[in-house]
């Protein structure tokens, strides 16, 4: 899909961004018949592109004003499912996050809807994806599906390695190309990306923003 045909309501990310970031990378890798979740959809202005470059999204979005504001400004598109619930490393009905009780597994949330298999999933969820990256090898370890995170270590719910959070030294198991790109607010200029080997410490430090690109190799 050609980009001058898409529709932004509220602003057109690439004449704004001065240098390579998470609008390319989506430019890039996403593909017409693309499953995407979009994971931490907030009011939908990222999944309203997502609409019109791939199959269907799946956006899951906690915050229920946030929720709201997702469905209105996406509701023209009638390839988009929306999910009002959090995810974390367990399904657990009594942990509270943004006002919503219970929390959920991606996996069992997948079984329990008959949810797709993502060909790109893009994660902003608020330091909880130190969780989340618990319960994902079963996606993970096939190596066919585009991860973009962003990171915020500063998040009070973020969890490193050493406070039970995911271990991202882990992903070296798993066939994917990782990439690292730094950044910082407000301007959001993206530094060029380092390539993570064998060799590195895939974990994050304190007080850092950046985001991460899993490129699978089994594609």
């Amino acid at each position: 899909m050609q980009r001058d045909r898409i529709i932004f309501k509220s602003r057109k990310p690439f004449e704004e961004t001065p240098s390579y970031d998470e609008w390319n990378i989506y430019e890039d890798y996403i593909k017409e018949d693309d499953i995407v979740y979009d994971l931490g959809a907030h009011t939908g202005w990222m999944s309203e592109y997502f609409c019109q470059v791939s199959k269907h999204v799946h956006a899951f979005e906690p915050v229920p004003s946030f929720f709201e504001q997702l469905k209105d400004y996406t509701k023209e598109f009638s390839n988009i499912d929306y999910h009002k619930i959090a995810l974390s490393d367990k399904d657990d009905s009594e942990t509270i996050v943004e006002g919503q009780r219970g929390v959920y597994a991606l996996g069992s949330y997948m079984k329990e809807k008959g949810l797709p298999f993502p060909d790109f999933v893009k994660v902003d969820i608020e330091g909880f994806e130190s969780l989340f990256f618990k319960t994902v090898d079963f996606i993970l370890e096939k190596g066919k599906t585009f991860f973009f995170i962003e990171m915020h270590t500063w998040f009070p719910s973020f969890k490193f390695v050493q406070e039970g959070g995911f271990d991202w030294n882990s992903l070296k198991k798993h066939p994917y190309t990782v990439k690292k790109f730094n950044w910082k607010d407000p301007d959001r200029i993206w530094e060029e990306p380092i390539t993570l080997g064998m060799d590195d410490d895939f974990n994050p430090q304190k007080n850092e923003t950046f985001s991460y690109l899993f490129i699978p190799k089994n594609i």
